[in-house]
């Protein structure tokens, strides 16, 4: 927790910093901007009152009067304050005012018809509060908010398609009960009933198949020994569970019948799934004579982690 805290400060900070210099820099142009458009407003104003005003002329002989020239450029002052302008008029054609500081002046040429007159303004600095807000932190708090909470949102997403892809890797379970003589696969979790002959033999064959596929299993010959101890051994195993008394059937009679019992079950648990059935399903014989002496029910794909079988 505190980790997480640590970072959004961090990159709070680093966002607000990053904003706040841009915030800056764009407050610092915009002031620039308005002097520049202060600075020829003052000019325009001085060419409108230009009649109005006793400027010394030598071309034409005129003196001039300092003293009302002043009291223009204070009046107009007045109103450059008034409209919150950020230039001040301290020289007007060699008048200037009494006092004013000699910093940040310039100088403008108003070209009029007998002479060219010069004024010379003063730029003001903005404030230190002109170029801080509010804003650049409200808005880095909103981007930093909104990236940890997207990080948060992805790092789950990714979390759960990973799961799910971890879900998908582990392959699907045909579970064969002795406890309840069911079959029940994992990913259509249909449970089917089956009878005990065929239940035995069908859990022999599937622990005898993923554990030796050399030995060829047909029902023109006896069951391979291995296969018929454990199909009794599961034999017995139903009678420990309560569920028969009869005497242990023989695994080498009706072999098909009992392969065709088997699949009968089989295709109610996987119904439309061929893809899934074909790795638990004893192939069926084709063809006849000789043909079919060579059929092998085997289940050639099959694997330990392809099925579990409970109550063994």
């Amino acid at each position: 927790m505190l980790h997480i805290k640590l970072r959004f400060c961090v990159s709070l900070l680093a966002v607000w910093l990053l904003l706040q210099v841009a915030y800056g820099v764009g407050a610092y142009k915009n002031h620039q901007q308005l002097i520049e458009l202060a600075s020829h407003s003052v000019e325009n104003r001085v060419a409108l009152d230009l009649d109005q005003i006793q400027i010394a002329n030598s071309a034409m002989s005129i003196a001039g009067e300092p003293k009302r020239v002043r009291r223009y450029i204070e009046k107009l002052n007045m109103s450059l304050q008034q409209a919150l302008l950020p230039v001040t008029l301290v020289g007007l054609q060699g008048v200037y005012l009494a006092e004013f500081e000699n910093t940040q002046l310039i100088e403008r040429i108003l070209v009029a018809p007998q002479q060219d007159i010069v004024l010379v303004l003063r730029s003001h600095r903005a404030e230190f509060s002109h170029y801080i807000s509010i804003y650049p932190l409200l808005f880095a708090l909103f981007i930093v908010f909104l990236s940890q909470n997207y990080i948060r949102f992805w790092n789950l997403v990714g979390r759960d398609i990973s799961t799910e892809n971890k879900i998908k890797d582990i392959p699907a379970v045909l579970t064969l009960d002795l406890k309840q003589k069911t079959l029940l696969f994992s990913k259509t979790q249909t449970c089917v009933d089956m009878a005990n002959k065929p239940l035995c033999f069908y859990a022999a064959l599937l622990e005898f198949c993923a554990s030796d596929k050399s030995v060829v299993v047909s029902h023109n010959r006896d069951v391979p020994e291995p296969l018929f101890d454990l199909a009794n051994k599961y034999f017995y195993r139903l009678i420990e569970l309560g569920h028969t008394v009869r005497k242990r059937p023989n695994f080498n009679n009706n072999q098909e019948k009992t392969l065709s019992e088997i699949r009968s079950v089989l295709d109610d648990v996987f119904g439309d799934d061929l893809d899934a059935k074909a790795l638990y399903y004893p192939p069926k014989a084709h063809g006849e004579g000789s043909r079919s002496k060579l059929h092998h029910y085997g289940l050639a794909n099959i694997e330990p982690i392809h099925f579990t079988i409970v109550g063994k």
